[in-house]
């Protein structure tokens, strides 16, 4: 799945939004399956769920070099310039997501 924090939620929702994003997690991990795999394709889609899974564990790099601790640097990161071209994708595919 490529939303796993609050963090995350709370950057691509409205403000208005009720704070009950828990319930929100079993959606997107549906509507990831349903909507980005089949477009897609598997390849690409395990290579970005490696990427994530890269980002949540710690052990991913921004693109200049510096450390990302979690899910959540992405959605500080404060430029996009900062972000890999995978770390762009993973931004840009979580807002249809949402």
């Amino acid at each position: 799945m490529i939303i796993s924090t609050v963090t995350e939620l709370d950057q691509l929702l409205p403000p208005n939004v009720s704070s009950r994003t828990e319930r929100l997690f079993t959606l997107f991990e549906q509507t990831e399956r349903s909507l980005l795999i089949p477009v897609l394709g598997n390849a690409l889609y395990d290579k970005v769920q490696q990427s994530y899974s890269e980002i949540a564990s710690g052990t991913a790099t921004f693109a200049d070099g510096s450390p990302v601790t979690g899910p959540d640097d992405l959605c500080t990161s404060g430029s996009s310039s900062s972000l890999t071209p995978m770390q762009q994708l993973i931004r840009l595919l979580q807002v249809p997501l949402v």
